[in-house]
């Protein structure tokens, strides 16, 4: 038999319960008086890694809007040539010479439509306003990029997401027939953002969308920085890892 604690002991155990409750009622107070509740951080390690690779941006209040420029864009704005070779591509440019090429499709995807919206004023209501061509001399493989600029940025969000949706209906094609793979996405800053499909040959496609765990060979991005976007088609057989250098450099100089 457990020999029964002294009155003494009792007593103690009964100030020390009483004493923890007080403790824990005075933080509580303390939390309710600040205006929160302070909890265990579950966090440890950093925050959680955003959905998809994305990388939001946060405002503070009182913190100013985003601007971009109001200028049209340039030839200076197109993708600089030092992003392929950072890539690992040797290229040069052509001039660009003023052609826009307003009635070419703005891709191979929407390039092989027979009815339908083709070319970016097709798509988006906007006229390319600068386009751009680079080539792999070793290859002869090229780039093509077409950028135009809308009246505001929430306007040049719908034009972007108009693009990306046209792409993306080359996910599925007939077994044999080339076709893109999953959109990667990443959000630079607010307002500045790429999203890119790789491009897989037609002997990849045995199930008539891509393969999956291979790397693509080339591909198209749509690129948007606050009123411009663009579309950038890299027929150079790029990697995973080359094209989306690629699209995010040429978000970045898009502004």
């Amino acid at each position: 038999m457990r020999p029964r604690p002294s009155r003494a002991a009792r007593r103690h155990a009964r100030v020390s319960r009483g004493a923890a409750v007080a403790l824990c009622l005075s933080a509580l107070a303390l939390g309710l008086g600040a205006g929160r509740l302070l909890l265990p951080d579950r966090t440890a390690g950093g925050s959680p890694p955003a959905a998809h690779g994305a990388v939001r941006p946060t405002r503070g209040a009182g913190a100013p809007e985003a601007t971009y420029p109001t200028t049209p864009p340039t030839e200076e704005d197109l993708v600089a040539v030092g992003a392929f070779d950072r890539a690992g591509l040797s290229l040069r440019r052509y001039p660009e010479n003023g052609n826009t090429a307003p009635d070419l499709a703005v891709s191979s995807c929407t390039g092989e439509r027979t009815v339908g919206a083709r070319t970016m004023g097709d798509i988006t209501g906007h006229d390319p306003q600068v386009f751009g061509t680079w080539e792999e001399p070793s290859t002869t493989e090229t780039a093509n990029e077409f950028v135009a600029m809308a009246q505001s940025p929430r306007a040049a969000e719908v034009a972007a997401d108009r693009l990306l949706a046209a792409h993306t209906t080359c996910q599925h094609q007939p077994v044999g027939h080339w076709v893109y793979g999953r959109a990667g996405r990443r959000r630079l800053s607010q307002g500045v953002w790429a999203s890119w499909l790789g491009q897989y040959p037609g002997s990849a496609n045995g199930t008539g969308q891509a393969p999956s765990g291979a790397d693509p060979c080339g591909g198209v991005a749509v690129l948007r920085n606050g009123r411009r976007f663009a579309v950038l088609e890299v027929f150079m057989c790029t990697d995973a890892g080359q094209l989306r250098s690629l699209a995010l450099a040429a978000a970045t100089r898009l502004g």
